[in-house]
């Protein structure tokens, strides 16, 4: 973990960090199946959406400038 963000720099926690914080809200306000299997990849694949979406969103911000 150390060495991806040492690697990815600032525009990866700049980027991860909110997705993160975002995921583990949602996670937690509406996970709740009783198996952690199943909660941790509900996460995994709610952080990705949310990291993807704040990701185009950027793109199309930085391209109309």
């Amino acid at each position: 973990m150390y060495n991806l963000i040492k690697n990815l720099g600032v525009s990866f926690i700049r980027i991860e960090l909110p997705s993160i914080t975002f995921s583990i809200i949602i996670a937690e306000m509406f996970f709740k199946f009783g198996s952690f299997t199943k909660e941790v990849i509900l996460f995994l694949v709610t952080w990705y959406v949310i990291s993807y979406i704040i990701t185009s969103i950027e793109k199309m911000m930085s391209s109309k400038k």
